[in-house]
C-alpha cells in the first residue's frame, strides 16, 4: 500500500475535523461511505484511521463506530495546534502559545546564566545588531526572523537541547504571532530593549536575574498581542 495514498487520506479526514464538517465527539461516517467520498480504497481508509487514532484523535468503539476525541485528548501537538488555531481568534490562540513560551524561555534564560559560554554571548549580540538592522530597513520578516533566532540562541546557551526540540512544532504558529506583534512600533522598541537586558542578565550569571528579565519580556508581548 502507497503511503502517500495513506497521507492522503489522514489529510482529508483532518481537514473536515478541522473545517467542521465532522464535529468533536460524534461519530464519522461509515467506513464505505468515506472512503468512496475522499477517493481512496477501504483497505487505505483502515490505515488512515489507525494513523488518527495512534493520534488521540479518532476512537474506535467496538459495535458502535469510530468517533472524533474530544481534542484535549489528542496527543499530536502539530494536529492539536491546527485545530486550535482554526477555533480560536489570533489573540486568543496567540495568548495561549505565549503561556507555554513564558514556561519554557523563563527556565531557558535562567539556565543559560548558569551554562553559556563566550561563544553564545556573541552569537546573542550578532542576532540583536541583526535585528537592529531589519528594523531600520523596514523589513519586518527579517527582524521576525532575528528575533526568533536571538530566542534560539538563549535556548542553545542553556545547553538543554529538549527545550528547542519541545518548541519546534509551534514555531510556525508562533512566527505568525511575532510578525503581527513586530509591526508595531512600540513593541519593536520594547522588544529590542528587553532583548539586550535579557543577554546582559545571562552574561552577569545570575539566574534569578536572567529569569526575571526573560519574564518581564514574556509580560510585554502578552502586552503587545493584547492590542491586537
Amino acid at each position: 500500500m502507497a503511503a502517500g495514498l495513506v497521507d492522503q487520506a489522514v489529510n482529508d479526514i483532518l481537514e473536515k475535523i478541522l473545517d467542521g464538517v465532522f464535529q468533536p465527539l460524534s461519530s464519522i461516517p461509515k467506513e464505505s461511505e468515506l472512503a468512496d467520498s475522499i477517493g481512496v480504497s477501504r483497505l487505505t481508509l483502515r490505515e488512515a484511521v489507525k494513523v488518527l487514532r495512534d493520534r488521540g484523535v479518532l476512537e474506535v468503539v467496538h459495535g458502535k463506530g469510530t468517533f472524533i476525541a474530544d481534542p484535549d485528548k489528542w496527543n499530536d501537538m502539530s494536529t492539536l495546534l491546527e485545530f486550535r488555531s482554526r477555533r480560536s481568534s489570533p489573540k486568543e490562540f496567540g495568548l495561549k502559545l505565549l503561556e507555554i513560551r513564558c514556561l519554557l524561555e523563563a527556565g531557558a534564560a535562567e539556565l543559560a546564566a548558569l551554562n553559556h559560554t563566550s561563544e553564545d554571548l556573541t552569537i546573542m549580540a550578532e542576532k540583536l545588531d541583526a535585528y537592529d538592522q531589519a528594523v531600520s530597513e523596514g523589513n519586518i520578516l527579517r527582524a521576525t526572523k532575528e528575533d526568533i533566532e536571538f530566542h534560539n540562541a538563549v535556548f542553545a546557551a542553556s545547553k538543554n537541547s529538549l527545550i528547542k526540540v519541545i518548541l519546534q512544532p509551534l514555531e510556525k504558529a508562533m512566527t505568525h504571532n511575532r510578525i503581527m506583534t513586530t509591526k508595531d512600533l512600540e513593541t519593536r522598541e520594547k522588544a529590542r530593549m528587553f532583548h539586550r537586558k535579557i543577554r546582559d542578565a545571562i552574561a552577569s550569571g545570575n539566574p534569578v536575574l536572567a529569569k526575571n528579565t526573560m519574564l518581564a519580556h514574556m509580560e510585554q508581548t502578552h502586552d503587545s498581542l493584547e492590542k491586537l
